[in-house]
């Protein structure tokens, strides 16, 4: 979680409660995260936040910065800056989770695991919420490519890479082949897609449509595309790029930096 995603979801929330002086709560949280950047040495990891456990050694290192004791905006807002990372470092149990089979994606709380041909037919099993998603394959068999898969051209652009490219992506002995979000925060703003939106159009798209969702289109060039399971993670609470970008990290540290077969990037 970087900083402006940690502070995006904290001034979201106090948005959310309706606050008398709005403005008061958003200046301490504007001159809490200056502090947070200026310590970036302390608290930052590959441009990802990591605070200390103790919130109130936050607290103690913020009042020493400005020199008096800490109003009862500032210390709101560093309590809710913890609630929200505590939300997502709820998560890194993910750096434990197995991408093997299905049993242990529905153990860390994946739904669904419905077939791709099912859900052409009907999409509206999927939760129309934000959250995340993964696209799984439960064949044991090798994988068999298409030169020419069923993705659409959007824009006139041509989906399909070659049958090499699509080999030396390919990772072995796991289900996930795909790992993706729908309504994570992206430059500051919170996009208004959902779960069902987001995989409306990605399975428009796997149907030759000219949609602009390209990302994972390495799946239609499988044979048994429409075979592939799409299972999900509702987070109406959460920032869902924030837990995708932790459920591929984990998969990389499980297979040797490797990223799921369609994740052409982090």
């Amino acid at each position: 979680m970087t900083l402006l995603q940690l502070t995006t979801a904290v001034q979201t929330e106090l948005d959310r409660r309706n606050l008398k002086s709005p403005k008061t709560r958003g200046n301490a949280l504007k001159k809490v995260a200056e502090f947070i950047a200026i310590q970036a040495s302390e608290h930052s990891v590959n441009g990802h936040i990591v605070l200390p456990s103790d919130k109130n050694m936050l607290k103690k290192n913020y009042e020493c910065h400005k020199g008096a004791v800490l109003n009862g905006a500032e210390s709101s807002v560093i309590n809710e800056i913890y609630n929200q990372y505590q939300l997502v470092m709820s998560f890194p149990k993910t750096t434990e989770i197995r991408f093997k089979a299905i049993d242990d994606l529905r153990q860390i709380g994946f739904e669904g695991f419905v077939p791709i041909s099912d859900l052409w037919k009907d999409h509206s099993v999927i939760p129309n919420v934000k959250g995340v998603y993964m696209v799984v394959r439960t064949a044991n068999n090798a994988p068999e490519f298409l030169t020419e898969g069923t993705g659409g051209f959007f824009k006139g652009k041509d989906p399909n890479v070659t049958l090499d490219v699509l080999r030396a992506n390919w990772v072995n002995d796991t289900c996930v082949i795909y790992i993706g979000q729908a309504g994570g925060i992206k430059n500051g703003k919170q996009p208004q897609s959902t779960l069902r939106s987001r995989l409306k159009e990605y399975l428009r798209f796997g149907q030759g449509k000219p949609v602009g969702h390209q990302g994972g289109c390495y799946i239609w060039q499988l044979k048994d595309a429409a075979n592939l399971l799409f299972c999900w993670m509702p987070l109406p609470e959460d920032d869902p790029r924030t837990v995708e970008l932790s459920f591929i990290s984990s998969f990389k540290k499980c297979y040797g930096g490797h990223r799921p077969f369609a994740n052409r990037n982090d």
